[in-house]
């Protein structure tokens, strides 16, 4: 199952039909949108560290397997459109014998993909019962301590802290340690700023945004490839989708030149 490479006018991108996860994204004469562990292979039915995976029908350890199984399921791609401005794709997965075995549900999920200098994603959940899910996507940053955040809102929920409600937090995020907070009240956008650039990042029909660094070197990482990394996701947990809602991020660069 090899992954679907594009190149393209204005971008080169490198998707897994495995959880339809886009791996590589890089705009025509710019820097990469996404990390990935540089360790990790592509194992089929293994979760892939890096890129946007599909965390659905649940989010988090709540039950086996973690983070639900759409992002180790394989994936249809049922539709492909190429024009000068633009590529679109449209990804499809449906209940069978594998899912019913862990979640005794019918489901249709359908991932729109648009990519062109920027980078849309929108995943529709068709099922009867609630669901939730989040778009979990790592970040590439030069380095993750000369990073700030905006638009998160002031409060959030520390899983590190075993999910303890804080609120009256700064409203620029600095990453200076290991960090797992769930913000309830983010804004629409959120702006990733780095010496380089800045990265706009949109949440469509979100309830939540998760942040999240380990700030240790896990197994798939090379030392210190950790700082180059920040996983900034567009989530659904508190508000859980119902019946065909939605849930979508999009990503824009705006470059800074040095003085």
């Amino acid at each position: 199952m090899e992954p679907l490479h594009i190149i393209h006018p204005l971008f080169e991108a490198h998707i897994l039909p495995q959880g339809a996860q886009i791996i590589a994204f890089t705009p025509r004469g710019g820097a990469p949108f996404l990390w990935s562990a540089s360790l990790e292979t592509f194992v089929a039915g293994k979760p892939f560290r890096g890129g946007i995976p599909i965390c659905w029908p649940w989010f988090g350890r709540v039950r086996m397997p973690a983070h639900g199984f759409a992002r180790t399921m394989v994936w249809t791609l049922v539709e492909r459109i190429e024009t000068p401005l633009e590529v679109r794709l449209v990804w499809q997965l449906s209940d069978d014998e594998t899912t019913r075995a862990v979640w005794d549900y019918p489901f249709t999920l359908r991932l729109e993909m648009v990519l062109s200098q920027r980078l849309a994603l929108t995943l529709y959940v068709d099922t009867l019962v609630a669901t939730t899910a989040a778009l979990h996507t790592y970040v590439a940053v030069e380095d993750v301590r000369s990073a700030t955040i905006t638009g998160l809102g002031s409060d959030y929920y520390d899983a590190l802290q075993g999910n303890t409600f804080c609120s009256d937090a700064p409203t620029t995020l600095v990453i200076e340690g290991e960090i797992d907070r769930i913000y309830p009240h983010a804004h629409s956008t959120t702006q990733l700023q780095t010496p380089q650039r800045t990265l706009h990042i949109a949440h469509q029909e979100a309830s939540d945004v998760v942040v999240w660094n380990p700030w240790k070197k896990l197994d798939d990482m090379k030392q210190g490839e950790q700082m180059h990394m920040l996983c900034i996701e567009s989530a659904r947990i508190l508000t859980p989708l119902q019946n065909t809602d939605s849930l979508g991020v999009v990503m824009e660069c705006e470059t800074r030149n040095e003085p």
